[in-house]
């Protein structure tokens, strides 16, 4: 069986394709603005394997135990993106890499983070057939440099369309997609319009915009709290070690940074043209990344502790808000901890040692109307939570 490595520019970990002929036909339909070398197999370990074995498309890739099987090369390349993405997190600790959209208004990025159904890729085609260029529309990289704005990076992918099309494309859009079409099954349709940027450009950060779609809802651009977009960024964040060095420092610095918004929409042409007026013509970010000394997340210890153990918060953990959310973190930020209302009350009674078996007791008799088991899963989770984050300690 042929063998041969996809290089893929921005990575240094090949892919090992076997059994695809006439590869270029293949990988040229969706790595068009994604240089890459078909290279003889060498001693680089794979990151991912790609195999035809005569009927499927076998993708194995080192975020799996297993390969999964696919009929049709559109979802296994897919699947292979999005490895891509994780792979290339690994590589670069010093960048995150983002699950969302990204689109060029004016002279800076508007993203999109990925919220399941929200419409960012119908949405991204949209302002693409409006002549706004794509920086991707599923993953961003991002870089953080002391004395400029935080910085997108494009990934060059085509922008991948779930089918059958959503109602409400304009005309303008379905020619576009029709004189663009690449790749495409039952499931998807990748487009790759003159409006994808090349892999590796950059561009600052403008403005972060939470999506929620629905049907007969009035469009409409709110203010968005910080808190709560940075929650969907940390969800959103590839890199795969909770407390990777700085990656977490950033994500609050582009939060804290960056203005949020919620767009409210059902009518994709109506969410362009008020994406358009309010953003068109943006200007670049004033609000540069500070200087900060670069610190190594430790690693975390971990906790075996049952209910009736002891705990503290960490002598250097502090408690701090953004908006209306707060978020429990270390003062390096390299361990940052999403609480709710709930989940603050039991980090105030951790700064004198306290049990889950003391603290259940506390809330329930601070509040005796609410369910006390509600309040023991509440408590065990909140504890739990403290605990992998590595924010609490064993009170000696």
């Amino acid at each position: 069986m042929n063998a041969f490595n996809l290089m893929l520019r921005g990575l240094r970990a090949p892919v090992l394709v076997q059994g695809v002929e006439n590869p270029d036909l293949i990988f040229s339909g969706y790595f068009k603005n994604w240089p890459y070398v078909l290279a003889p197999t060498g001693t680089a370990e794979p990151f991912a394997s790609l195999v035809f074995d005569g009927e499927r498309y076998l993708l194995k890739t080192n975020f799996q135990a297993d390969p999964v099987a696919h009929e049709t090369p559109v979802n296994a390349i897919c699947d292979l993106v999005a490895a891509a993405a994780r792979q290339r997190a690994d590589e670069r600790p010093e960048e995150m890499c983002l699950h969302a959209a990204c689109v060029r208004m004016g002279a800076a990025l508007v993203v999109f983070p990925a919220i399941r159904r929200a419409g960012k890729s119908a949405l991204t085609m949209a302002l693409a057939a409006n002549g706004f260029e794509v920086f991707g529309d599923d993953v961003l990289s991002v870089s953080s440099q002391v004395g400029t704005p935080v910085m997108g990076k494009a990934t060059g992918v085509p922008i991948r369309l779930r089918l059958p099309l959503p109602a409400g494309f304009s005309d303008k859009v379905l020619e576009h997609i029709d004189t663009h079409r690449g790749p495409a099954n039952k499931q998807y349709l990748y487009v790759s319009p003159p409006q994808i940027a090349p892999q590796g450009r950059q561009a600052p950060i403008g403005a972060l915009i939470h999506l929620e779609r629905g049907e007969n809802i009035a469009t409409d651009l709110a203010p968005m709290s910080p808190g709560i977009m940075l929650n969907t960024l940390l969800r959103q964040n590839f890199a795969r070690a909770a407390t990777a060095d700085r990656i977490l420092a950033d994500l609050f610095g582009l939060a804290e940074n960056t203005p949020a918004f919620l767009l409210r929409y059902s009518d994709i042409q109506k969410a362009v043209d008020l994406l358009t007026a309010h953003f068109g013509n943006q200007a670049v970010p004033v609000k540069n990344v500070q200087d900060r000394p670069a610190r190594s997340a430790e690693k975390i210890a971990e906790i075996s502790a049952g209910p009736e153990t002891t705990l503290r918060q960490l002598p250097a953990a502090v408690l701090r808000e953004l908006g209306r959310e707060a978020f429990a973190t270390d003062q390096t930020l390299t361990r940052v901890l999403h609480l709710n209302e709930g989940a603050v009350r039991i980090w105030k009674l951790l700064e004198e040692p306290t049990s889950q078996a003391q603290a259940v007791e506390i809330l329930h008799a601070a509040f005796p109307d609410a369910s006390l088991e509600q309040i023991e899963d509440d408590t065990r989770q909140t504890f739990r939570d403290l605990k992998s984050a590595g924010l609490v300690e064993i009170a000696r």
